[in-house]
């Protein structure tokens, strides 16, 4: 499963939305001091700098499930949410 965590912060254990270690899981945030903190955290992750309303994805239906738990409201949601929707896979799921 390619799993997006968007605002990710320092990064968090995602279990209990059913991510396990042999998912492919990308974190974005804007904050790079965040990012150095989750790579050493997760380093089996991919970390990136970049904004939720403009995705450095090329690719549509990029992932099967993509997280936003805390950042969405701080960004500007309209356009956050068409992105989402843009990189996720039919049948994907957001939370």
């Amino acid at each position: 499963m390619r799993v997006l965590d968007l605002g990710c912060g320092q990064g968090i254990p995602l279990r209990r939305l059913g991510v396990t270690d042999s998912d492919e899981v990308f974190g974005i945030d804007i904050d790079e001091g965040d990012l150095e903190i989750a790579r050493n955290r997760f380093p089996n992750r991919k970390f990136m700098a970049g904004k939720g309303e403009d995705l450095c994805f090329l690719d549509e239906n990029t992932f099967d499930l993509v997280i936003c738990e805390v950042s969405l409201p701080y960004m500007n949601i309209p356009r956050a949410l068409a992105e989402i929707y843009r990189v996720l896979k039919p049948g994907g799921s957001v939370f």
